[in-house]
């Protein structure tokens, strides 16, 4: 059974944000990801699992009708219990407001793009598109 749950691509300029996972985190230790995570009992929808989780995880806070759904994902991905399986939806985002400061489980911090996409920080093993569809979408 998937894990469910909602992931975005916050940009400004050239950059995107990226967590780094730490000790209190289910992700594997010092490896980055793309803020979100799993729905919980009380979200409404995939919109207000991600808003929270961005909030939870970077500080930021962003409104609905910013946010836009790239697309749903389903796919294996390497965390401290072993591979389990995800089924997310991934949105964009712009336009948010707040001060970067880190959550329980991460530390935000803002990437270069063209970094990030060549592979600079280390991610999670993805099984699927999912990674080369978050590249090809940060590459437009």
């Amino acid at each position: 059974m998937p894990r469910y749950g909602a992931g975005v691509i916050l940009t400004r300029k050239d950059e995107v944000l990226l967590v780094r996972h730490g000790e209190k985190s289910r992700n594997v230790l010092g490896l980055y990801t793309l803020p979100g995570g799993e729905t919980e009992s009380y979200d409404k929808d995939s919109m207000d699992t991600v808003i929270r989780e961005v909030c939870e995880e970077t500080g930021l806070i962003i409104n609905r009708k910013n946010l836009r759904l790239l697309g749903h994902y389903i796919f294996f991905m390497q965390r401290r219990v072993g591979k389990e399986e995800m089924s997310i939806d991934l949105y964009s985002c712009k336009k948010f407001k707040g001060v970067l400061k880190s959550g329980e489980e991460t530390e935000p911090v803002w990437v270069k793009s063209k970094k990030f996409i060549s592979g600079e920080y280390q991610l999670p093993y993805t099984s699927g598109n999912f990674l080369a569809d978050v590249f090809k979408f940060l590459k437009e």
